[in-house]
């Protein structure tokens, strides 16, 4: 199944431990540092905003699922 485009508050409040009432009260200052607003055509927050908004609040960068390279120990 695919996941819904729209996050509702409550999920927006689940992603970051937050209860409804947290996100209330810090909404503004999420906003101030990018957080993407409340789509009041949608009636939600779209998902791939929120995600993207996370990723670049990273600290550290992208981890990488490719197999680890091989050392060639013979040219230690």
């Amino acid at each position: 199944m695919m996941e819904q485009a729209r996050l509702n508050a409550r999920e927006v409040a689940e992603m970051f431990g937050f209860s409804r009432d947290t996100l209330r009260r810090r909404i503004g200052d999420l906003e101030a540092n990018g957080f993407p607003r409340f789509d009041k055509l949608l009636r939600g927050y779209l998902r791939a905003d929120v995600e993207a908004w996370l990723s670049g609040r990273r600290q550290i960068g992208q981890v990488s699922e490719a197999a680890p390279k091989e050392v060639n120990h013979d040219a230690l």
